[in-house]
């Protein structure tokens, strides 16, 4: 599994491509496989097949893709293919433009040839689109159009996973300018955060430095008063969820982030040593915001 802590830009990513006689996996079939490994926003490694499907093309998919009966006559099978890919796949994050599509049929592949269904971490830029971009169609064609990125040939599946590839890497750049570091970061906003307001996001880079232990941090305003204490087992994570503003958030955090100016925290050697600390601070200092939620806890 991907270690969630590592940044989006270092991770490995192969971005699949299937063509298919259908759209219906338990019936059709795999004719053809593109795939691209991409880390670090470049692509480094290429993987192409066609696929005998062991059945017959229909008209409509040989207008489609291009790819003909006398094509995939000496293509090999997919019990060939397939387990070559899982290889290539190995730990990486799979990703496709509708992943959903992709994977179904990869899944249905490897039940027929008897191997368990893909595990890993999924990746869909269909989905990311959808989060990122405020476009009216966010299919491959639109996407790439967007980006001026050049489809060679359209639905083969190398030139398609190349274009999916590279528009992979304009929507990391896109999360990088909003602060998405890591892959934990990115499933968070992929999961429907809103952006945190800008004056608290120009503290992103406390996350780099902030260890795992435990502690209390400490939210203050531009002129240095303590709006809110709170205790952490695990700094880095808790202030790293302070990034994330979820559906039902309080009216109260989101006041916080719009006054925090700045991030403090004292490491301590134990949570119970954080507990107590924080105890101390809120009584001695009264933080604005530790009031309001203690009222609303009364």
């Amino acid at each position: 599994m991907v270690n969630r802590e590592k940044s989006i830009w270092d991770l490995e990513y192969i971005v699949v491509d299937f063509e298919t006689t259908g759209s219906l996996a338990f019936i059709d079939r795999i004719i053809e496989v593109g795939a691209v490994v991409f880390t670090k926003g470049k692509i480094i490694d290429y993987f192409s097949s066609l696929i005998h499907p062991g059945k017959s093309i229909p008209p409509f998919i040989t207008f489609l893709t291009g790819i003909t009966p006398e094509m995939i006559k000496s293509a090999p099978p997919a019990e060939v293919v397939i387990p070559k890919l899982m290889d290539l796949i190995g730990d990486k994050i799979f990703v496709a433009h509708n992943a959903r599509f992709d994977l179904t049929f990869l899944n249905y592949e490897l039940e027929r040839l008897g191997r368990p269904q893909y595990q890993g971490d999924v990746l869909c830029t269909l989905n990311m689109a959808r989060r990122l971009l405020k476009l009216p169609r966010r299919g491959l064609d639109s996407l790439a159009e967007y980006f001026g990125i050049e489809i060679t040939h359209r639905h083969r599946a190398m030139y398609d996973a190349e274009a999916t590839a590279r528009i992979l890497g304009k929507m990391l750049k896109i999360l990088d300018s909003e602060g998405v570091i890591t892959w934990e970061d990115l499933q968070r906003r992929l999961d429907g955060s809103y952006k945190v307001p800008s004056n608290f996001m120009k503290l992103r880079d406390i996350i780099e430095e902030a260890p795992h232990n435990p502690g209390v941090i400490i939210f203050l305003d531009e002129i240095g008063n303590v709006l809110y204490i709170t205790k952490s087992k695990d700094l880095k994570s808790k202030i790293s969820n302070y990034f994330y503003i979820h559906e039902g958030i309080s009216k109260n955090r989101e006041e916080l982030l719009k006054h925090t100016n700045s991030l403090e925290y004292i490491i301590t050697t134990t949570e119970f040593e954080a507990y107590l600390l924080e105890k101390e601070l809120v009584q001695m200092l009264e933080p604005r915001f530790n009031k309001t939620y203690q009222q609303k806890q009364t």
